[in-house]
């Protein structure tokens, strides 16, 4: 069986045969961790004895977490500083960028005000446009950032990024309602 170990290393990569990068073929993940599923599936493995039946449990258990962290681009930020041995952990970490929760305070206000707008639909679809846009614009400036060594600036901008990824749950969460009130 697989069994990999739990530290940070490339081994999420290289389960998923893709280069270690911040940019992945998603197309790509997705076939292999198929393929991975069916190859491990602790019920493949149900007649066997119980070490057997263990290990495919834990290998299970490894292809899921690494399909998530891969899939994720904050978690796979985290995932690639943590293999160059930099902590991350951006829900501790704090943002004194002022510019930036301006414009956290922006996008709330036009969350707060969408249920008033003539079209909330058409407002929640222009927000979440800017919210991909500024997400893309962090998303570039961590490749940068990790891409030159500066792994500081790098979890700088995962911070901001998990800001974002708020943000969309939010939207998801009003559409959603917005929806249930029309039926």
């Amino acid at each position: 069986l697989l069994i990999m170990s739990q530290t940070p290393s490339t081994e999420f990569f290289e389960l998923f045969e893709l280069p270690v990068s911040y940019e992945i073929d998603l197309a790509k993940l997705a076939v292999t961790y198929q393929k991975l599923q069916a190859q491990y599936h602790p019920d493949r493995f149900a007649s066997e004895d119980a070490k057997t039946r263990r290990a495919a449990v834990e290998n299970a258990a490894l292809i899921n977490q690494a399909n998530d962290t891969l899939i994720d681009p904050l978690k796979r930020g985290c995932y690639l500083l943590k293999m160059v041995g930099s902590e991350c952990n951006p829900g501790n970490n704090t943002i004194s960028d002022g510019a930036f929760l301006m414009r956290q305070l922006e996008y709330r206000e036009r969350l707060e005000e969408v249920d008033e707008n003539e079209d909330p639909f058409a407002a929640i679809d222009q927000v979440r446009d800017d919210v991909t846009e500024h997400q893309n614009q962090l998303i570039d400036a961590f490749k940068s950032s990790y891409g030159s060594g500066d792994f500081t600036v790098a979890l700088d901008n995962l911070t901001k990024l998990q800001f974002f990824g708020r943000l969309k749950r939010q939207l998801d969460d009003q559409e959603a309602e917005l929806e249930d009130a029309l039926l």
